[in-house]
C-alpha cells in the first residue's frame, strides 16, 4: 500500500498502537517498553483471571483418552464437557485448547463431509471467488487453503472445479474478555477456538464495547511513533504478521485506532503491554485471519 494514502480502506498510514496526541501533533508518546517489560510506576501484572474449578475424575479420564487422530470425535466429546466448568477456569482452558486444535485441523485439512461444516462446492459458470466466500461467511484465504493455485491466480477458476472449505453453521463472532485475557471465536453459540490475548497497559486500556472487523491485512506496514514506516515482515514491526482493523458497527469505514494483530514478541502474550490493541501470537493471528471475514462482529468486555 502507498504509505501516503488516506483511503479509509488502507490501514497502512495509521497502523500504530501509539497515537500522536491531538494537542501536540509533533510529539509522539513514548515507545513501548521492550518485550513486555513494565514501564515506570506500573504495578506488577496479576495475570489472567481464572475462576476456581476442579476437574472431575470422569472428565479428566475423557480428556486423557481422546482419539487424537479423529478431530471430529474429539470435538464431539469435548463440547459437552465445556459446560461442566466456569468460562476461563483452568479445566475450561485446557478443554478449550484441545477443542481449538481439533477444530483447526478440521478447518485446514479434513476431507469434505467429515463434519457438516466441511462442504464441497462445485464452481458454476459466472462464479467469482469473492462472492462464493461472502455467501458462505468465509474468506478468500480459506478457499485457497486447500487449493494453493487459487492464491496465485484467483481469477482463473472454471465451471466444474470443486472447492472444499469450512463454512460456519450460524456465523462467526469474536468475544474478548480482558480480565481473563482470552479471545474466543464462536460459531453461533458453539466455541470454535480460544486464544490467549495481550491487552492494553495501564492508562491505555483496551476499550470495551461492540466492534466489527472492517479491514484485514497480512504482513501489514507499521508506522512507528517517530513517523518511520516499518515494512511488513520486519522483526521491528510491532504488528507482527496480521492486522485486523476494528471499527464501530454503526460506522464500519471509520477507523477506531484499535485492532487485533500479531506480535514479534510472543512472550508478551497475554500481558497488558500494548497501547490498547489486542495482540495474539503470530500463528494464532494468522489462523484467525484465514477464518474470519470483514464484517465479523467483535465484543470486548
Amino acid at each position: 500500500a502507498d504509505p501516503g494514502t488516506t483511503d479509509p480502506e488502507s490501514p497502512a498510514p495509521e497502523l500504530t498502537e501509539v497515537p500522536v496526541p491531538v494537542s501536540d501533533p509533533g510529539t509522539p508518546e513514548p515507545e513501548l517498553p521492550p518485550k513486555g517489560q513494565l514501564g515506570p510506576q506500573e504495578a506488577p501484572d496479576p495475570g489472567p483471571w481464572r475462576p476456581e474449578a476442579a476437574w472431575t475424575g470422569a472428565d479428566r479420564a475423557v480428556l486423557d483418552q481422546l482419539p487424537q487422530s479423529d478431530p471430529a470425535a474429539v470435538r464431539e466429546q469435548l463440547e459437552p464437557l465445556l459446560e461442566h466448568y466456569p468460562l476461563y477456569s483452568e479445566p475450561w482452558r485446557e478443554l478449550a485448547q484441545q477443542l481449538t486444535e481439533a477444530n483447526l485441523t478440521l478447518f485446514k485439512t479434513a476431507p469434505a463431509g467429515t463434519v457438516p461444516e466441511l462442504i464441497r462446492y462445485s464452481i458454476q459458470r459466472g462464479d467469482v471467488l469473492s462472492r462464493i466466500a461472502a455467501k458462505h461467511h468465509t474468506t478468500l484465504e480459506a478457499l485457497a487453503l486447500r487449493q494453493p493455485q487459487l492464491a496465485e491466480n484467483p481469477d482463473r477458476i472454471r465451471a466444474g472445479f470443486a472447492l472444499t472449505f469450512y463454512t460456519p453453521r450460524t456465523g462467526w463472532k469474536i468475544r474478548v474478555n480482558r480480565r481473563a485475557r482470552m479471545l474466543t471465536l464462536w460459531d453461533g453459540e458453539r466455541l470454535f477456538a480460544a486464544f490467549e490475548v495481550g491487552i492494553g497497559r495501564a492508562g491505555k486500556q483496551t476499550p470495551e464495547g461492540n466492534f466489527v472487523i472492517s479491514t484485514r491485512q497480512l504482513q501489514p506496514q507499521w508506522r512507528r511513533p517517530d513517523g518511520k514506516l516499518i515494512p511488513g515482515g520486519s522483526p521491528e514491526n510491532e504488528l507482527g504478521s496480521v492486522w485486523l482493523q476494528l471499527a464501530r458497527p454503526e460506522a464500519p469505514r471509520v477507523r477506531t485506532g484499535y485492532g487485533i494483530h500479531g506480535t514479534p514478541h510472543p512472550e508478551t502474550v497475554p500481558s497488558p503491554v500494548s497501547y490498547g490493541c489486542l495482540r495474539l501470537r503470530n500463528p494464532e493471528a494468522e489462523d484467525l485471519y484465514r477464518i474470519v471475514p470483514s464484517g465479523t462482529p467483535v465484543t470486548i468486555e
